[in-house]
């Protein structure tokens, strides 16, 4: 609830801003409109680049878990045969 009161409070702004600066500055406007659209196109590369990270993250945790799982039984078997290897000639 507060973030969304802050995100009204800030478009508010925003839009106050835009407002002032039509009458006031077109160039000004301009440049602000340029600044505001390369924040966004920044803030969605940033979104992409924590969700590719976290894509990776889950993927590399998968790979341990798959190696481990296969350490672990490949070790059990080569016991196992090493076990009955002993147990047959010794």
């Amino acid at each position: 609830l507060k973030l969304q009161m802050l995100r009204r409070s800030q478009e508010r702004y925003q839009y106050d801003l835009r407002q002032l600066l039509l009458v006031a500055d077109p160039k000004l406007l301009e440049d602000y409109d340029r600044a505001i659209a390369k924040q966004e196109q920044d803030r969605k590369a940033y979104a992409a680049m924590i969700k590719r990270k976290q894509q990776q993250k889950e993927r590399l945790i998968k790979q341990v878990l798959v190696g481990a799982t296969t350490l672990v039984l490949g070790g059990s078997v080569a016991i196992g045969i090493v076990f009955l290897i002993v147990k047959a000639f010794g």
